[in-house]
């Protein structure tokens, strides 16, 4: 946690981790307290004079106590001095115990830098704030900025940045700080850096309409009820659970949660509580229900009530990409905007860009509130995913402009094809099980084991009755694959309700040969015929259909944005099956009539989906527009 708050490499972190003092920027004894009331609300405030610690500064704390509509949040307030100053804002919102690591390690590195360091955190029961996560968000915020607004220290200019969670509280304090309604002395946020984050949860968490993304959803919850929760888990009790949530592949219990219908008590299940974001939200699936009100839409983008600077951080394989790319074409309407993206997952671009990620949020406090020179690069920058050396490319829009498309057909029998650039017979056929549903290896939400890109050989070489799986022959030249990719799929099932998951990987030129093509072993190590090289995940996207007996659906689904360099000798590899399961909650292929989640029939009997010719797989090339940044 170290490494990725400071943005230290990992030869960094192993020394720092060495030295018994660093990490450890604590605060001396307080040397008062006292009750004070200010503004008819309740506070506890001390304030505290460090001594001399690891960066070499004298730090002042103060800390408050502060009701908020939906119950009290703990604020606390580090700055280099008593003169006017510039704020950063942290909202850690119900991640409790990640609050006291903030303030130790990356609380002191921006008072280092002259500004004001407050962050702040919800505290009470868990009525209060595991289940009033996002709905919260924007009141608590209100109150802090009042407050902030009131310290003579405060020069009324605000920035917030955050991974995750944290960059969706930034959305909140935005909002809060340019409502139409707010008081003139509220601060006005000037800049946010929302990174791997979201300014709406609704449409990840119902995969934009097309299923339920379960296992984000459960993940999530436990950790505001218990993984981060203050005094909930201590001793062996948090090393063994943590090891459970992070360490293992499969979260323990999460199969047998989702495996019941109706999956609604899968939160007492994991916990043994009743959560009301995960009870609300299986009745509540549009986002024009009403139980999204304020729990949905963090910022709507629009009455700002000055200027503002909003510098989107995603990542190619991170859960919130779509919803950082809508957020950054939304906030351009608006606001200055820049877009950033990174290779990895969720967890990856903390553990392998943290530097990065510090670095571009550290340029733009320094321009939008210290007053240094704009920066001058183009809007959309993106890295590249390739094998070789890091390389960026930029462009002035998004989506970045295409000029062409490389269009390759799906052919072949069974459950293994080809991808070729003349259009041929195609008549690919697969089963979908509700009871063994088709697992991911890759692309993990929430689960750090299988975030990011990963090898898909096993899950190619295991899965032979549920995935269809579609061989290019080896590139003559390297390629740029920079945009949305998509499909076209004729597509037959047995059952009149399915879902239908596309999933691009590149296949990498081996170095050295893997097995002799004589070799005995080819048979059991590569029973499908697929030959040598790693097959890592790109990019996928899962849609629900509706079919009639005996009639093909035309199913155009886009698989999501990449910026991929594919090289001489690589492959690219298409799988198409019916689940992602529990990534994605799997379809039961339940009666007609029955609620898909609601339901508590057994699941239905396994469904046959054929692809037809015509089915193609639609490319970008990388365009003149785009260039090497």
């Amino acid at each position: 946690v170290t490494r990725c708050l400071m943005g230290t490499s990992a030869a960094q972190s192993r020394a720092m981790a060495a030295d018994s003092n660093t990490g450890k920027i604590a605060m001396a004894v307080a040397v008062m307290s006292r009750r004070l009331t200010c503004l008819g609300l309740g506070f506890r405030r001390r304030v505290m004079r460090a001594a001399s610690n690891d960066l070499g500064l004298d730090i002042l704390q103060q800390k408050v106590e502060l009701q908020t509509p939906y119950g009290r949040v703990e604020v606390v307030a580090l700055r280099p001095s008593d003169e006017k100053l510039s704020a950063v804002l942290v909202n850690v919102g119900c991640y409790y115990t990640l609050a006291d690591t903030l303030e130790r390690v990356e609380g002191p590195r921006y008072v280092a830098q002259g500004y004001a360091y407050v962050l702040w955190r919800a505290t009470g029961p868990l009525e209060e704030v595991a289940d009033q996560v996002f709905q919260r968000w924007r009141d608590d915020a209100s109150v802090v900025l009042d407050w902030l607004g009131e310290q003579p220290w405060c020069d009324g200019r605000v920035g917030c940045h955050g991974y995750s969670l944290l960059g969706n509280t930034s959305y909140a304090t935005l909002a809060a700080s340019h409502a139409t309604d707010a008081p003139a002395s509220r601060p006005l946020v000037k800049c946010v850096v929302p990174a791997i984050s979201f300014s709406r949860i609704q449409p990840t968490v119902f995969v934009r309409g097309q299923s339920l993304a379960a296992e984000l959803a459960l993940r999530f919850l436990w950790l505001a009820e218990v993984g981060l929760r203050q005094g909930r888990l201590v001793g062996f009790s948090y090393i063994w659970n943590m090891f459970g949530f992070f360490g293992l592949p499969d979260w323990p219990g999460l199969g047998s949660a989702l495996a019941q219908r109706p999956v609604g008590d899968a939160d007492v299940d994991l916990w043994g509580r009743a959560n009301t974001l995960w009870k609300g939200g299986q009745t509540s699936r549009h986002p024009s229900d009403s139980f999204w009100d304020g729990r949905d839409r963090q910022f709507q983008f629009d009455g700002l009530r000055g200027p503002a600077h909003i510098h989107v951080i995603a990542g190619w394989n991170d859960m919130f990409l779509l919803q950082s790319l809508d957020d950054y074409v939304e906030a351009s309407r608006v606001a200055d905007t820049r877009l950033t993206i990174y290779t990895g997952g969720h967890f990856g671009v903390v553990m392998n860009h943290a530097g990065e990620v510090a670095a571009e949020t550290g340029r733009c406090y320094r321009e939008h509130l210290a007053g240094d020179a704009p920066d001058t690069r183009k809007a959309v920058r993106m890295q590249l995913i390739t094998e070789k050396e890091e390389e960026w490319l930029e462009c002035d829009q998004w989506p970045p402009p295409t000029e062409s498309h490389l269009e390759m057909f799906l052919q072949g029998e069974g459950t293994t094809g080809s991808l070729l650039r003349q259009p041929g017979k195609a008549h690919l056929s697969y089963t979908y099980d509700p009871k063994d549903p088709t697992p991911y290896a890759g692309d993990g939400w929430l689960n750090l084991q299988k975030d990011g890109p990963q090898e898909q050989r096993g899950l190619e070489a295991s899965r032979t009755k549920d995935l269809l799986l579609l061989s290019s022959e080896p590139l003559e030249e390297d390629l740029d694959i920079v945009g949305e990719v998509s499909v076209s799929l004729s597509v037959r099932c047995s059952a009149s309700e399915c879902d239908v998951l596309a999933r691009l990987c590149v296949v990498r030129s081996p170095k050295q040969g893997w097995l002799s093509p004589l070799s005995p072993l080819n048979g059991i190590a590569d029973p499908r015929g697929l030959g040598s090289g790693r097959s890592v995940n790109l990019c996928e996207n899962i849609a629900r259909a509706q079919f009639h007996k005996d009639q093909v659906k035309r199913l155009d689904l886009s698989i999501g944005f990449t910026a991929c360099r594919l090289e001489k000798g690589d492959c690219l590899r298409l799988h198409i099956c019916s689940a992602a399961h529990p990534r994605w909650l799997r379809h039961p292929l339940q009666p007609q009539g029955e609620d898909w989640l609601l339901g508590d029939s057994e699941v239905g009997a396994p469904a046959e989906v054929v692809v037809e010719s015509p089915s193609c797989l639609k490319l970008p090339l990388r365009s003149r527009a785009v260039t090497s940044g």
